[in-house]
């Protein structure tokens, strides 16, 4: 309940309040006339919440380490926020742990995210910023450990029969297997 000191001038339509601290608030607003006198009844403004605290960072994780698709997949629990609650957050992704050459600052309000133009021969690290329902950004949490993208497929295979012997007097055959793969390395073949 307001008391009967005046505290704004007459001309005067606004002022500032000391520093609040996060929380919910309530206005009581009384008005006098230049002859003194109050109103009887305060005119009552509230609960408005005040929102000054940044949600907490979450870290992010990928689906896998290596990957022959340019779809990458990536997935976060959720922030924690005292006040305003959630609004979403910011994804950044980039090729190296902390860059931002491929994404940087594209809101989701979703819990995962999706990137479906992944270029061969690059690793890709995701991290996100949670943000509030007042705009309070947090901090990045972790990186993912990266996906490499490997979307090239091995070549120039080699079989050597025998080491490379044209003819042989054994019924067992020893074969030597070669190819050149770009990214990912040597997975395995198949006969």
């Amino acid at each position: 309940r307001p008391d009967y000191v005046k505290d704004i001038e007459e001309g005067d339509n606004s002022t500032t309040s000391t520093k609040l601290a996060s929380g919910l608030y309530w206005l009581h607003i009384r008005t006098r006339d230049n002859a003194g006198n109050w109103n009887l009844t305060a005119f009552h403004v509230g609960p408005f919440m005040i929102d000054v605290d940044a949600p907490s960072s979450v870290p992010a994780t990928d689906e896998e380490n290596l990957t022959g698709s340019p779809v990458l997949k990536w997935a976060w629990p959720p922030a924690a926020d005292t006040h305003s609650g959630l609004a979403g957050y910011l994804v950044t992704i980039g090729t190296t742990p902390d860059g931002n050459d491929v994404v940087d600052g594209l809101f989701t309000a979703n819990e995962t995210y999706e990137l479906d133009n992944a270029t061969d021969g690059n690793f890709y690290y995701l991290r996100v910023r949670a943000v509030d329902n007042t705009g309070n950004v947090g901090d990045f949490g972790p990186s993912s450990d990266g996906i490499l993208v490997d979307l090239s497929a091995p070549h120039d295979l080699t079989i050597r029969i025998n080491g490379g012997a044209n003819y042989t007097n054994t019924t067992k055959v020893t074969l030597g297997l070669g190819m050149k793969e770009k990214f990912s390395g040597f997975g395995g073949m198949r006969f």
